[in-house]
């Protein structure tokens, strides 16, 4: 689920937020950097800017509460001054987890002081990123204390409406998956449910019952009715001969299984190059989610391309 969070979140920051970015530092983004930092194995931070004065933004997005998150914050300033030069560098942590904050930012020795900004996302103003021209600060807002999510979706709507099909559909998938990491959106469709005892809200946000959501279900049906995936048409037709519901879940399950396959095929692409034709081609024979996500992570900490492939070998073997 951590790792699932974390490309989750290199997806939506493809481009940086720049209001985001700008409430954080009073800077607007210049550039994304190369986050491969020089170290004796390979270390990757999650996101290090070039902001407009030519100083240096980094984040870092945790899930949870790593006790050992202060040695790793000082071990990347380290690195990424050795790599960057005598610049400023602006560190943050961005906590998005349901749990209580608890992490430690600082610490002091006689002659050295250490310490980086360390903020819940949750104490962020949503509003200023709901408003933002920037379709990356909108997506980043449903991790703050959203109040409305009645709101916040039908807005949502309208604005990926007005997108090229290719980014709406990218968008669409990463709005349902990052409001599933939200427990305060359940809280805030139960309170809808009050109001209106006629809606029929489903409050456990979980994958096949989206659909089902007055709320997160549009955005769901628009994707599937305007056939932004193969896999959301082959459900919507398979729905019509079974049943609606049947065939939009499965249709959504199928969609996860392309998205999923194209997100290893992104990553090996991005740390290997070219991915072999081959290779491609028994990724996408695996159509079993759990296995994927197995192959996703044994990408992500693999060493050459050579043992992925022998590794997804032994899957489509099974």
């Amino acid at each position: 689920m951590r790792k699932e969070v974390d490309i989750l979140l290199k997806d939506i920051i493809k481009n940086p937020p720049k209001k985001f970015i700008y409430m954080l530092t009073g800077k607007l983004p210049n550039k994304l950097l190369d986050t491969e930092l020089p170290y004796t194995t390979n270390k990757k931070a999650d996101f290090v800017i070039e902001l407009e004065d030519s100083s240096i933004l980094h984040i870092e997005f945790q899930s949870y509460n790593d006790k050992n998150m202060l040695d790793r914050m000082l071990e990347y300033f380290f690195l990424i001054y050795r790599k960057t030069g005598n610049r400023n560098i602006y560190q943050f942590c961005i906590y998005v987890g349901n749990d209580s904050l608890k992490m430690q930012n600082e610490f002091q020795f006689p002659f050295f002081k250490y310490s980086y900004k360390l903020i819940d996302m949750r104490q962020i103003n949503c509003q200023d990123l709901i408003s933002s021209d920037n379709i990356e600060d909108k997506l980043l807002a449903a991790l703050c204390n959203i109040e409305n999510p009645k709101l916040y979706v039908n807005h949502m709507r309208e604005v990926l409406e007005s997108l090229p099909k290719k980014e709406r559909q990218d968008k669409i998938y990463l709005l349902i998956e990052i409001m599933k990491l939200r427990d305060i959106l359940k809280e805030g469709l139960i309170k809808i449910k009050k109001e209106d005892s006629a809606m029929p809200i489903r409050v456990t946000i979980d994958l096949d019952e989206i659909i089902n959501d007055p709320l997160l279900g549009e955005i769901a049906r628009m994707a599937i009715e305007k056939g932004e995936k193969v896999g959301y048409e082959q459900g919507l037709q398979q729905g019509l001969q079974q049943g609606l519901q049947q065939g939009l879940q499965q249709g959504l399950r199928q969609g996860r299984i392309i998205e999923t396959q194209e997100d290893i095929i992104d990553i090996l692409e991005y740390k290997y190059g070219e991915v072999p034709e081959i290779l491609i081609n028994y990724i996408k024979k695996v159509d079993d989610i759990d296995k994927l996500k197995g192959i996703l992570r044994y990408s992500v900490k693999s060493s050459c391309i050579e043992d992925v492939m022998s590794y997804v070998e032994s899957v489509v073997g099974d």
